[in-house]
């Protein structure tokens, strides 16, 4: 450094922002990835459950097989001729 005190060659001190304490991240649960999946995943656990004053909720068990229902019944109505069944027949006077 030079005795002339230039702005330019002091070390400029930048005070740091204090640091936000890091939150861990929590993992999602896993989703599951067919409707059976989920019905059967919720039969397995509790209906309510109330932590620190928070409740979660799953879902009905009848709600979820009526939308497995209906999604069923829609993905048949697609293809309305998935309910004809076509089979050989044979006349007995026909041989």
């Amino acid at each position: 450094m030079s005795d002339t005190n230039d702005p330019a060659e002091t070390p400029v001190h930048r005070s740091r922002k204090p640091r936000k304490p890091r939150i861990p991240e929590i993992p999602a649960p896993p989703v599951p990835a067919t409707i059976a999946d989920a019905i059967a995943e919720t039969a397995k656990g509790p209906k309510a459950v109330t932590v620190d004053g928070q409740t979660v909720q799953a879902h009905d068990p009848r709600q979820l097989i009526d939308a497995d229902r209906y999604l069923a019944e829609k993905k048949a109505a697609r293809n309305p001729l998935a309910a004809i069944r076509l089979i050989p027949m044979s006349h007995s006077g026909a041989n």
